[in-house]
């Protein structure tokens, strides 16, 4: 079952979401239109604006591990007009004008979501692990964008659509 991914209206992409971690986790290659390569590059952006946001956090003395709300609300309001914390805020923005849609066309309501730019992000581990994914980045023919999803607690999915044990209710 395909479905699609749009942005203001426009189609940016597809995905079968292929992979499954649980009831509410999925993933899967993401196939771009011609529109979504156009704004990939601001979307794709949300992992290395992270990964650069926890560096300067860590820099910082706060507990990269530590998972408490108030914990990363401290964080932003520490950081929040810093050029890392800019980058990352944009990307959040641009990730929540995404809109999935199930192969019905219903929405898809979601908790979390990225689209990973896979070569971006093998090179941010090669620069992080020098030689850790050099066979990696020397393939060819692999993914080239991987999205992944994470259900809302509560949302309209169907237990057909994603094999969930038992259908979850709408918002």
């Amino acid at each position: 079952m395909t479905y699609t991914v749009w942005m203001q209206g426009q189609q940016i992409g597809q995905s079968r979401f292929e992979y499954t971690h649980d009831a509410r986790r999925r993933a899967g290659k993401f196939i771009p239109t011609d529109f979504g390569l156009t704004v990939l590059p601001h979307i794709t952006d949300m992992c290395p604006a992270l990964m650069e946001f926890g560096d300067l956090c860590r820099r910082e003395g706060f507990d990269m591990d530590d998972r408490r709300a108030e914990t990363a609300a401290a964080a932003l309001d520490a950081f929040a007009d810093t050029a890392e914390g800019r980058r990352m805020l944009g990307a959040v923005k641009r990730i929540a004008q995404i809109e999935v849609l199930d192969p019905l066309g219903q929405a898809v309501i979601w908790e979390s979501l990225a689209i990973t730019d896979v070569d971006e992000l093998a090179a941010i581990a090669h620069a992080r692990s020098p030689g850790l994914l050099d066979e990696r980045l020397n393939a060819e023919g692999t993914v080239k964008f991987m999205i992944s999803l994470t259900l809302a607690k509560r949302s309209r999915v169907a237990k057909t659509l994603f094999g969930v044990s038992e259908p979850l209710v709408e918002c």
